[in-house]
């Protein structure tokens, strides 16, 4: 799923990601893919579906200034 947020760059760091249902024995991993675009992926470990059709996603990006 890409989500826009104004003003992440390549080169940002997705931090963590929380999501309002219970994910099972699901990953999921956030990474900035383009300017004011970050991109999230669920890795599904389970047997069965994981409903994510009506959750809330929250998820922290970070600059580093090196």
């Amino acid at each position: 799923v890409d989500v826009t947020v104004p003003n992440v760059a390549l080169g940002d760091i997705v931090i963590g990601v929380s999501m309002g249902v219970d994910t099972v024995d699901g990953v999921v991993q956030g990474a900035v893919t383009a300017a004011n675009v970050v991109t999230l992926t669920l890795l599904n470990n389970s047997a069965g579906a994981i409903n994510l059709a009506s959750t809330t996603c929250k998820f922290v990006v970070g600059r580093p200034s090196w």
